[in-house]
């Protein structure tokens, strides 16, 4: 049963995620990660980490890879990221 629970709970959390009530990626962002000359676009997730006692000079960033099927989870200070307030989250 695990399988079975892993296979109907990763496309749920994925839909819900992009088109829920409760949409997680809805603020487009650029964030430096591996070099003050290259950003990635990615979604803002989470703007306080308390929980990883990293408190508000973090924030975590949620980078999508090929056809939005995997990604990397950032977590980064909030002065390498910059919103995108000129496109939506769908164009992003």
């Amino acid at each position: 049963m695990p399988v079975i629970s892993f296979i109907y709970a990763s496309p749920r959390d994925f839909l819900k995620a992009f088109a829920g009530k409760k949409r997680r990626f809805t603020h487009a962002v650029l964030v430096n990660v591996l070099a003050e000359e290259v950003w990635f676009t990615g979604f803002l997730t989470d703007e306080n980490l308390e929980e990883f006692k990293l408190g508000e000079k973090y924030v975590s960033v949620y980078v999508p890879q090929a056809y939005n099927v995997a990604g990397q989870l950032y977590l980064v200070k909030r002065d390498r990221v910059r919103p995108i307030d000129h496109l939506s989250s769908a164009a992003v």
